[in-house]
């Protein structure tokens, strides 16, 4: 009888489409760091339930660029906590 390997889990990753409810549940630390360091309260708004990370920084002026700097340095903080 074959044993199968077991394989760690893929490292967690934010992405753009990430479901900003979501990342506040699942990554209270994330969500702290988007309302103190980016100033985007919209983790604790209502409208969390169904807007992406992308949407809710771009209705507060973030570029393209700039989520793609956010994604990186959550993702790199999330990361570096694994």
């Amino acid at each position: 009888m074959a044993r199968s390997k077991k394989t760690a889990p893929a490292p967690a990753k934010i992405t753009r489409k990430t479901n900003l409810a979501e990342l506040a549940l699942n990554y209270p630390l994330l969500a702290q760091i988007l309302t103190q360091e980016f100033d985007l309260h919209c983790v604790g708004c209502m409208a969390a339930g169904f807007e992406s990370l992308e949407e809710g920084a771009k209705a507060h002026g973030y570029t393209d660029e700039d989520v793609d700097e956010i994604v990186d340095y959550l993702n790199k903080i999330l990361n570096s906590e694994s």
